[in-house]
């Protein structure tokens, strides 16, 4: 069984490990955890729609996470980004 130290020691290294976002693909995730799309985004912040779901798609293949609601979650428990 694991300890906590150990637990916290992981989530630290794991967190290490994630490429750090950049400015727009924080601000594009913001965008997706306030439920807007890739195209209302792209609107949003005058990019091409494909550009603002790749920022999306980046950003949670540097989050590790499942889709797009989980690395939303995983920036929001990091404090990556904020609503």
């Amino acid at each position: 069984m694991m300890s906590l130290e150990t637990l916290s020691d992981l989530r630290e290294t794991c967190q290490a490990t994630r490429g750090a976002l950049t400015a727009r693909e924080q601000e594009v995730l913001t965008w997706v955890a306030a439920g807007k799309s890739a195209w209302d985004i792209s609107e949003l912040v005058s990019i091409a729609e494909r550009t603002a779901h790749e920022h999306t798609q980046a950003a949670t293949r540097k989050f590790g996470a499942l889709n797009r609601t989980h690395a939303v979650a995983l920036a929001l428990r990091d404090n990556v980004i904020s609503i």
